[in-house]
């Protein structure tokens, strides 16, 4: 599992680093798929998308503001980018506090 994490990252990494070329995107689906065999994961369907879906759940659950990561993210509507915040309703529990 901790061979998986490592190289979600490292693909994350590139995919953060190189957004907009499609060759990051397929290296990373490579290195994910081969990770998943070594790992025996048959069942378990992983692919990169995934990896940005993990990020954004990281970066709401942290506390990050809804507009920032909206873009970051890419989104053009704010709807998509508030699916990451409602899955992490404890950000907003100190939210009234001084």
């Amino acid at each position: 599992m901790a061979a998986i994490v490592m190289t979600a990252r490292k693909a994350l990494a590139q995919l953060i680093a190189e957004p907009a070329i499609h060759a990051a995107v397929s290296t990373a689906a490579i290195e994910i798929k081969a990770t998943k065999s070594a790992a025996g994961m048959r069942s378990f369907a992983v692919h990169p998308h995934m990896l940005r879906h993990a990020c954004g759940f990281k970066l709401a659950n942290d506390g990050h503001d809804t507009r920032a990561l909206q873009h970051y993210l890419g989104h053009k509507n704010i709807q998509h980018t508030v699916r990451y915040t409602e899955m992490a309703p404890d950000r907003f529990k100190d939210f009234w506090r001084n």
